[in-house]
C-alpha cells in the first residue's frame, strides 16, 4: 500500500521533501524559466526571431503551465480525504486571490489611481504588469502558501 501524499512535503515545514518537491513542481520551475529568459532577452534577440519562433517561445511557458497543473492534479488525488479538501481549498484561494489582485492592479493602474496614491518612487512600481506567467506563478506561490496556512488552521 502507497503512503498517501502530504501538502507539507511541498512547502517550507518539517515534512518537506525536496524529491517530492521537484517531481510535482519541475513543470512550474520550467514555464519559470523560460518565462524570464524570454522576458529577459525580448527587448534584443526575441523581437528578432522569425514568426513561428516568437509563437513557440510565448507557448512554451503556457505548455509547462498546462503539463503542472496535470501533475498537480495527480498529486492532490494521491491524499487522504481532509488534505485533498484543504488543498483544493488553499488551491482556490491561490487562484482567485491572483486573479483578484492581477484585476485590481491593472484596473487601478488605467485609471490612475495608483500613481495618485504612491507618487514619487512608488509610481514606476504601479506601472509594471502583471500578466507575465513568471510573475503569476509566483503570486500563487504565495498565495497557495497563505491558503494552505489558513485552511490547515481552519481543520485543526
Amino acid at each position: 500500500m502507497n503512503k498517501p501524499n502530504l501538502p507539507g512535503q511541498i512547502q517550507p515545514r518539517p515534512e518537506y521533501s525536496f524529491t517530492v518537491d521537484r517531481r510535482v513542481n519541475a513543470w512550474m520551475f520550467t514555464a519559470l524559466a523560460i518565462s524570464v529568459a524570454t522576458d529577459l532577452f525580448y527587448r534584443r534577440e526575441v523581437r528578432e526571431w522569425p514568426d513561428h519562433l516568437r509563437v513557440i517561445a510565448a507557448m512554451a511557458p503556457l505548455l509547462a503551465i498546462l503539463l503542472w497543473i496535470r501533475r498537480l492534479g495527480k498529486w492532490i488525488r494521491g491524499m487522504d480525504e481532509l488534505h485533498r479538501t484543504v488543498t483544493t481549498n488553499a488551491c482556490l484561494f491561490a487562484t482567485g486571490a491572483t486573479f483578484f489582485v492581477i484585476a485590481a492592479w491593472r484596473h487601478l493602474s488605467r485609471l490612475g489611481v495608483l500613481q495618485a496614491v504612491f507618487p514619487g518612487r512608488m509610481k514606476a512600481y504601479a506601472d509594471v504588469d502583471l500578466c507575465v506567467p513568471w510573475l503569476i506563478l509566483w503570486l500563487l506561490m504565495i498565495f497557495y502558501i497563505t491558503g494552505q496556512t489558513i485552511f490547515t488552521r481552519r481543520y485543526r
